[in-house]
């Protein structure tokens, strides 16, 4: 097995092992990827001998790693400010909607007094015609 490099070590393990703790550590070391040893070897660490080139230099790999992490607080507070935005927004929204509600039920609540009013008015108006008709027919004397 030493002939693998680590990728196909850890995919032969995944594929052929049989122990669950081994399993188990090749899934971490699978998912791993894009993490330290990654960035190891983006500075120059030879995968296989885990030895860095004579080109490396420790200060300006950190002072990279610096300006990166920079950059990534940076995005994370632009985030969290649009958070915050759409947070207040979603708020502001909200009461604007809330407003267009009380507004709808208002109108439909002054138009349901229209109607009973309309239909009121309406049956008195009935009633008078109906007593009117009653004392033509002199069925109300």
């Amino acid at each position: 097995m030493n002939h693998l490099t680590d990728k196909e070590l850890i995919d032969y393990t995944l594929k052929f092992d049989d122990d669950p703790v081994r399993v188990r550590l090749a899934k971490v070391m699978d998912n791993s990827s894009g993490c330290l040893l990654d960035t190891l070897e983006y500075a120059g660490m030879d995968p296989e001998t885990w030895l860095f080139e004579n080109t490396y230099d420790a200060g300006q790999w950190i002072r990279h790693l610096e300006s990166e992490l920079d950059v990534y607080h940076d995005e994370n507070n632009q985030l969290r400010k649009e958070l915050e935005e759409l947070k207040a927004r979603t708020v502001l929204e909200l009461l604007i909607e809330l407003r267009q509600e009380i507004k709808t039920a208002n109108w439909m609540a002054e138009e349901a007094r229209r109607e009973r009013d309309y239909a009121e008015a309406d049956r008195k108006l009935m009633k008078d015609k109906l007593s009117m008709w009653t004392k033509l027919n002199g069925h109300g004397v």
